[in-house]
């Protein structure tokens, strides 16, 4: 009995991860997450202050990695092998992320099942402005970035900072044009038309 429950349990892990995953450029993987790994203008309480992440302050020309609880220890790759993507986008931080078949993988796929589902920024901040409210608590609004890594935990600083699985139906973050984040930016209906006007004037498809 025992091993054939044993037999059914391997088929079955079989079938999910055929069932699950070919990434896009043909290679397997467990499975592909997305999400936003920090808001902008989103005060993060750190304990005895707050901090804050000003709009476009992150820069992420240099190689980003994905980790489990911020431990390089714990890396599931990086934009620089290719399992990671990032979009500086109008609202914060997004990202693509496939999962491959490796230990980390592995582990980051079984704490995902779990339940963690938080996302958090590692950065090197190089630009910030600290002040004190009238509450006589003192706030952080950084200005200028550099991110290291982003990492799923189970507790973020920012509620809304989240990673979820990409199912079919779900808007992949990589497939959003840049056309389509600029109107999504638009903060109100004569933004939005004015730039219509301008990507349909230089014969841009709109979303």
């Amino acid at each position: 009995m025992a091993q054939a429950h044993r037999a059914q349990v391997m088929r079955n892990s079989l079938q999910l991860r055929a069932a699950l995953a070919v990434a896009p450029d043909g290679d397997a993987c467990l499975a592909e997450l997305q999400g936003i790994a920090c808001l902008y203008d989103e005060p993060a309480d750190r304990g005895d202050y707050f901090v804050q992440f000003a709009k476009g302050c992150f820069d992420i020309s240099a190689p980003v990695r994905f980790r489990l609880d911020h431990e390089a220890a714990l890396d599931v790759g990086g934009t620089d092998t290719g399992e990671l993507k990032l979009f500086d986008n109008f609202d914060g931080l997004r990202f693509v992320l496939r999962l491959p078949d490796t230990k980390m993988g592995r582990r980051a796929w079984r704490e995902f099942q779990a339940g963690v589902r938080g996302m958090s920024v590692g950065a090197k901040i190089e630009d910030e402005e600290i002040r004190e409210t009238r509450a006589g608590e003192q706030i952080s609004t950084v200005y200028h970035a550099v991110v290291r890594e982003i990492s799923l935990v189970e507790y973020p600083g920012i509620a809304g900072c989240r990673a979820e699985l990409i199912e079919p139906g779900v808007k992949r973050e990589d497939e959003i044009t840049p056309v389509e984040r600029l109107l999504r930016a638009c903060t109100c209906e004569a933004e939005r038309r004015f730039w219509t006007e301008r990507a349909l004037e230089f014969g841009y498809a709109l979303p």
